[in-house]
């Protein structure tokens, strides 16, 4: 198993984790005590130290989107296989299931699952991360601009970012099971919602 996208995606998240948390230092202390010529002597052990944190954040962030959007993802994974649930099998585990059995063979079709497996864990971690840098960048920008116009345009412009980026988990997150799907082996009816099935249909009709 290749752990460099591992790897990639924890620095990633962490380093998003990073930004909002120093803009909540920023928006509660202010700026003005940081001496940018300082910091300039010291740019190398501030960059590794930089990727240490970013790694230990991400690994925690992880963890931590995993456990909030659990239950969104069981929701929605029951959602878009309503024949699992009639099946009395709950869609999140019997998909899990496979993954693990993939994981087993680490072949070409595991690592293409990985690799959207990726892609949803670091939108999922994403999507709180922007709306909490979008929230304290806000406070920090509005703590010296106040308006109640600039208000109005922070909030549409974090919820918008927030919605936009957990939309696109969503859709990462069901890419992740329809592809799993071709490797069920225990025959049990896997068919996703009756409207993405006419989505499909359609782009074979439209290719």
């Amino acid at each position: 198993m290749n752990t460099t996208p591992v790897v990639i995606e924890i620095l990633i998240i962490g380093f998003q984790a990073l930004v909002w948390i120093l803009l909540a230092i920023f928006s509660i202390l202010g700026h003005e005590w940081i001496d940018l010529s300082t910091l300039k002597a010291f740019a190398l052990p501030l960059s590794l130290a930089g990727v240490a944190v970013c790694y230990t954040l991400g690994t925690i962030f992880d963890l931590v989107g995993h456990h909030l959007f659990n239950p969104a993802d069981t929701w929605l994974a029951d959602l878009h296989y309503p024949n699992l649930v009639r099946s009395r099998q709950r869609a999140q585990d019997h998909f899990w299931k496979i993954w693990i059995d993939l994981m087993a063979k680490a072949n070409e079709p595991f690592r293409r699952a990985e690799r959207k497996n990726y892609k949803q864990r670091v939108l999922r971690a994403t999507t709180f991360n922007i709306a909490l840098t979008g929230v304290f960048s806000s406070s920090w920008y509005l703590k010296y601009h106040f308006s109640y116009q600039a208000l109005a345009l922070c909030v549409v412009l974090v919820s918008g970012a927030t919605a936009g980026v957990f939309l696109s988990w969503i859709a990462a997150l069901f890419s992740f099971y329809d592809h799993l799907t071709r490797f069920d082996d225990t025959k049990l009816p896997t068919r996703p919602h009756k409207s993405t099935r006419k989505k499909r249909r359609n782009n074979r009709k439209n290719p």
